[in-house]
């Protein structure tokens, strides 16, 4: 019993430490190209999306050769034209991913996990006669909801200078679109609007 403890205690030593050595976690910067489309019963809203950016730095944690995860805190920014008219809507968000990444090899992974989001930006740039901000132009922010939800997909490449490309896809899972709300008289009338919001990010990286 006295020479199996010693050994137990050991073997657990050994594995802890091989454990911790193939750990590895570094602080990275991203930036690139941002996509958005939309989708829903009232999708219609929105027509034609430029392409917009997204800036910002995330955490990336390797638990293993194979398993790893990332946190990351960025802004996206894109601009949509709103309804039949010339009207555009600008949005901002601040995105807070959480993914859980599967290595293939030590240069390429898998991702998927939740993104939630933050509304930092609505503005308006024409006087719209369509659609639920009509009359609208300056800040729009009471027409979307404060925050937002999403599923993100993606696949990375790094390389062995810490250079990291990477290609992702938001699936917005509700609507962005406030509840409208108009009295009638002493009648309240709610209109809910299921319009999702994804996008397509292509990117660009460095970790330190």
């Amino acid at each position: 019993m006295k020479s199996i403890l010693p050994t137990a205690i050991l073997a657990v030593l050994l594995a802890t430490t091989s454990y911790i050595s193939a750990q590895d976690s570094k602080f990275g910067v991203r930036t690139g190209l941002n996509l958005v489309s939309f989708s829903g019963e009232d999708a219609k809203l929105f027509n034609d999306q430029d392409p917009g950016f997204f800036v910002g730095f995330y955490y990336d944690y390797i638990y293993t050769d194979r398993i790893g995860v990332e946190a990351g805190f960025l802004y996206s920014r894109s601009k949509s034209s709103e309804g039949p008219d010339s009207s555009s809507v600008t949005l901002g968000y601040i995105d807070v991913p959480l993914l859980f990444k599967y290595y293939i090899n030590q240069n390429i992974n898998l991702c998927v996990g939740p993104q939630i989001s933050l509304l930092g930006e609505a503005t308006s740039d024409g006087d719209g006669n369509s659609g639920f901000n009509e009359g609208t132009i300056g800040d729009a922010t009471e027409f979307f909801k404060i925050g937002k939800a999403a599923m993100t997909f993606g696949a990375e490449y790094k390389t062995n200078f810490d250079l990291v490309l990477n290609l992702r896809y938001n699936l917005g899972l509700g609507s962005i679109v406030a509840t409208d709300i108009e009295y009638f008289g002493i009648t309240e009338v709610e209109t809910e609007y299921d319009v999702k919001h994804n996008s397509l990010q292509i990117g660009i990286g460095y970790l330190f």
